[in-house]
């Protein structure tokens, strides 16, 4: 019987998880794509690229609904079979709470282990796959410069074309730079014609036949040239992968670390934590009670995520030493109101 008794439990579990669960990860993976729309303003991107930089995100996004679907899908599960009556069924053949319970305690442990892997294992090389592709989209020659546009910058220099003749060349051309000092001391170039090139993601700029203006506070200099070569930084050169350990070992130090471990271990811990509140808000007297279990289940999320989240800013994982046992004490009196008394 009990084995039975498990199949039917997660088979009706399946039929509430999965729906809920695709609901929940399009709506996130529209806002991620919303996101990443607002990057075309800056660089170019097509589908393919933009599908490639979503899937960086999804770890993320599994991070964030996974542990809400399994709460809520369990919840909605026993629910749904007190009103149908069949629980009262189940309860008559002597089976017990923790019976109900017994075939999630080892879904929730895989489903820790997952999020635990995905958090604190392929979030840290995600982020950097990302990061490492906008500085490369950032270095490349197609996304920085268009024609009689203010406001464009390579480099150090602030850069205005009049016009583009082909893909990576432009006529009549305008930088401006205030030089490493600053102060009052700057340079104006004027050149005819323009090219980027870029060689191994080292971004530069070829100008020819042009003037460069050196400006001081009390004199100019001009110089004229036929060809000249500017430089950009590339962030490609900096960036450099150091491993898992050596990203998390940075939590003391840096807030915004402390902030995804606190909140990776916290989707994690969720996962077991709710199990007795699924069948505390899931199991109902179908006589005496209301279906609101959708209710209780959003309520108890937010009352275990939102303190986390804000106590996560400043105090780091201390927060979940004093979220987790407040949260079960609220589940536990509650569990003793509604179901010890009576199943």
């Amino acid at each position: 019987m009990s084995s039975r008794l498990h199949n039917y439990l997660l088979g009706h579990f399946a039929a509430s998880f999965f729906p809920l669960f695709g609901a929940l990860f399009l709506i996130a993976s529209v806002v991620a794509f919303v996101q990443l729309s607002t990057m075309t303003s800056v660089i170019k991107m097509n589908f393919a690229e933009m599908f490639l930089l979503y899937l960086t995100h999804v770890p993320m996004i599994l991070l964030y609904t996974l542990p809400i679907t399994f709460f809520a899908a369990m919840t909605i599960t026993f629910a749904r079979l007190s009103f149908d009556l069949e629980l009262v069924v189940i309860f008559s053949l002597k089976a017990s709470v923790v019976q109900l319970l017994r075939p999630f305690i080892y879904l929730s442990v895989m489903l820790a282990v997952l999020l635990l892997a995905l958090g604190l294992v392929v979030k840290p090389k995600a982020l950097f796959i990302q990061k490492g592709f906008i500085y490369a989209k950032q270095d490349d020659a197609q996304i920085n410069i268009r024609p009689s546009e203010f406001g464009q910058r390579f480099g150090d220099w602030m850069l205005f074309v009049g016009k583009q003749t082909d893909e990576n060349r432009y006529e009549e051309m305008v930088l401006f730079s205030k030089g490493v000092s600053g102060g009052d001391q700057g340079h104006f170039v004027l050149a005819d014609r323009g090219r980027v090139d870029n060689q191994g993601g080292l971004l530069s700029l070829l100008i020819s036949q042009g003037r460069v203006y050196q400006t001081g506070s009390e004199s100019i200099g001009q110089i004229d040239f036929s060809r000249m070569r500017v430089n950009e930084p590339s962030h490609l050169r900096a960036l450099e992968y150091e491993g898992v350990l050596a990203y998390w070992q940075a939590y003391k130090s840096d807030r915004k670390v402390s902030r995804e471990l606190s909140w990776t271990l916290a989707a994690s811990l969720f996962v077991i934590l709710c199990l007795p509140a699924a069948a505390t808000f899931g199991i109902h007297n179908p006589r005496f009670e209301k279906n609101r279990a959708s209710a209780w289940a959003l309520v108890m999320t937010l009352l275990f995520y939102v303190p986390a989240f804000f106590l996560g800013e400043d105090m780091g994982l201390i927060s979940l030493a004093i979220v987790a046992p407040l949260w079960l004490l609220v589940v536990a009196i509650f569990y003793y109101r509604r179901i010890w008394r009576t199943f």
